[in-house]
């Protein structure tokens, strides 16, 4: 994913997971053995998991945007956050169901590896009072977070950040601005009772953390992406495979006495970069110098998003375990659906102020235009005819003089019909 940072920035902070676990290794070394030893035994269910096939595991997810103000412009603030989330979203289903478009560039020797997770993720109908759509909350903040404790500020209203929904229904995912490079994180209920910098993890931190320049997946030329990114939406595919305990495809060392613990991955010697050049199968290493050479296209992998696109089968299985009875996430897969995703477009149009006197801004950042628009009031009289607005602009929509109360935007969005209330005061 990262094109823009050195080699060198890019080994120590393409995700955040490699430093987590270093610290907390240091100084909880008893809680990362039993972590080891758990999850060997859950690798030993993994191939009985795999045997009986996959079935569909839905899971619902809160996304919780905590940014400045400038990020939040970069973001195409409320309409291009939901832009994102309804791509980010579509990413996750077709890269954990074997679907995404790009599964049939998987080189021939890997292809029978290839694995479906069955894992599927809607968005949770949970609202706040910070919330711009079901699922989704916005907070806009001059804070820097801390990235050595986790970034566990952002995470906690008392802290600046937002409050996680009770993890045990929904998977949180927070949206900040990430330093030193860092794309992604992930705390996976294993650690919970590590302590990080100066705190013990609590359910409070359990969830993902994606850089705001990483989220999402670009649908238009003009959107706002990172040049550490080439905006393919895949950093949350990464990171939601640690929070279901893959670990990455070379491990968290340098040298090939321990990778990641599964036989269907080559043995890898260290991360694999797309920079300066992406890599070519088959790619050699020290560990895997012959044969097909190292699966760098793997999800776990560090390439650029357009070079990674699929888990093997293994690891699919190994995801499974984690949502099985008796697992701390096996209760995500227990909840109602939530609400329909994508959301729907008109959920991309925005009218504000509103109420106000009379002066309304439409703001259309929806992948349609907004045509045939008239404002009718509670009795159906039209009471002005307002100009069209075309996908992702904004237009300035003036009443004429007329009484103070309730009335209605309708015309077509696109073939469908759209009717938004504004309120004159």
């Amino acid at each position: 994913m990262a094109t823009a940072l050195t080699a060198n920035a890019q080994k120590s902070h393409r995700c955040g997971n490699e430093t987590l676990m270093q610290r907390i290794a240091a100084t909880n070394p008893s809680l990362i053995q039993k972590r080891q030893q758990r999850l060997l035994t859950d690798l030993q269910k993994a191939p009985q998991k795999a045997a009986k096939g996959t079935a569909q595991y839905p899971i619902p997810v809160a996304f919780h945007i905590v940014v400045s103000a400038s990020n939040y412009a970069q973001m195409g603030r409320d309409t291009g956050i939901i832009r994102r989330v309804n791509s980010q979203l579509a990413v996750l289903n077709a890269d954990y169901s074997a679907t995404n478009s790009d599964i049939g560039s998987v080189p021939a020797p890997f292809q029978p590896l290839i694995g479906n997770s069955g894992l599927q993720f809607r968005l949770d109908d949970g609202t706040s009072t910070n919330t711009i759509a079901p699922g989704i909350e916005v907070k806009l903040t001059n804070k820097q977070f801390d990235e050595n404790s986790g970034y566990a500020d952002a995470k906690r209203s008392s802290q600046g950040g937002l409050d996680g929904w009770d993890y045990t229904k929904r998977l949180n995912i927070w949206v900040v601005s990430t330093s030193n490079g860092t794309l992604g994180l992930a705390v996976p209920p294993s650690l919970l009772g590590a302590v990080l910098s100066t705190a013990p993890i609590t359910t409070e931190d359990l969830g993902l953390i994606v850089s705001y320049s990483a989220f999402g997946k670009r649908d238009f030329p003009a959107q706002y992406f990172s040049p550490s990114t080439n905006a393919g939406g895949r950093t949350l595919t990464h990171e939601i495979g640690h929070y279901f305990e893959l670990e990455h495809v070379f491990g968290e060392d340098i040298g090939c006495a321990y990778d990641d613990g599964l036989t269907d991955t080559p043995p890898q010697y260290e991360p694999t970069y797309s920079v300066p050049t992406p890599p070519v199968f088959p790619h050699f290493d020290q560990c895997s110098p012959s044969g097909n050479g190292i699966m760098f296209m793997n999800y776990m992998d560090y390439v650029d998003d357009d070079e990674m696109m699929f888990f093997t089968k293994q690891q699919a299985a190994l995801m499974q375990v984690q949502i099985a009875t008796g697992h701390p996430s096996y209760s995500l897969t227990q909840q109602p659906l939530g609400v329909a995703d994508p959301l729907p477009e008109s959920r991309l149009v925005l009218i504000s102020p509103n109420p106000s006197s009379g002066n309304f801004r439409i703001l259309n950042g929806s992948s349609q235009p907004l045509t045939a628009l008239q404002v009718v009031d509670m009795t159906g009289r039209v009471v002005f005819q307002a100009a069209d607005v075309p996908m992702r602009e904004s237009q300035l929509l003036t009443l004429p003089a007329v009484a103070n109360g309730l009335y209605f935007l309708k015309g077509k969005l696109g073939s469908e019909t759209f009717t938004q209330k504004i309120v004159v005061q």
